[in-house]
């Protein structure tokens, strides 16, 4: 359904000339990932309701949303992947994290948080093709935001609105863990593509030998 949704919106910018051939990639993820947001968005906003209450919801919502748009982050290759997923990751941020939040842990999630955007963001999806000048324009706004975040977080514990800082530091904890497990994915296919090569190269020279 998604992907008859997704062909049919690229064949359409290809028939009426808005995007040529060679973007076809960067227009269908681009595609796909604005429909997973909007499938996903919705019962994400529930569910963080659910486990805690609207403010922090809402707070949590803004935190994740801000730096994954910023930094990116794993994407799974379907619809249903990408619902799972997303559902594990809130059970556990959400869940399991968020209840073991104090004014210290805050702090030091934050620290945690600005690290790892500091160093890995923003992720290069293959399927973008962003230019150097884009990567840049997107590690400097991540940077950015992550810093806002993290002096909006100490002024709410500050003014004791504790709703918002707890919901943008487990919001952009989650933002960052989806951002390392693209970097885990990314290195497990490399890995896999490297093996993969070696082995035919070990097969071929087998080959050679067998022959001479």
């Amino acid at each position: 359904m998604v992907g008859a949704i997704c062909d049919l919106f690229t064949e359409y910018c290809i028939c009426n000339g808005i995007v040529n051939d060679d973007s076809v990639p960067w227009l269908r993820y681009c595609i796909e990932k604005r429909l997973s947001t909007l499938l996903c968005g919705v019962p994400f906003f529930i569910l963080a309701v659910y486990l805690s209450d609207i403010p922090t919801a809402i707070s949590f919502y803004v935190g994740f949303y801000q730096m994954r748009k910023k930094a990116g982050g794993f994407h799974s290759k379907t619809i249903l992947g990408c619902i799972f997923v997303s559902a594990s990751i809130e059970l556990l941020f959400m869940g399991i994290i968020f209840p073991l939040l104090n004014p210290l842990n805050i702090y030091i999630v934050s620290v945690a948080n600005a690290i790892i955007f500091f160093l890995l963001a923003p992720h290069n999806h293959p399927n973008m093709h962003l230019s150097v000048e884009e990567v840049f324009a997107l590690k400097k706004s991540a940077r950015m935001t992550v810093i806002m975040f993290a002096c909006i977080v100490v002024l709410s514990q500050k003014i004791s609105l504790f709703f918002i800082a707890k919901g943008l530091t487990i919001g952009s904890a989650m933002a960052a863990f989806t951002l390392c497990l693209a970097y885990i994915n990314d290195w497990r296919l490399f890995d896999g593509e490297h093996k993969g090569k070696d082995q035919h190269s070990i097969e071929k020279n087998c080959y050679k030998d067998d022959l001479s």
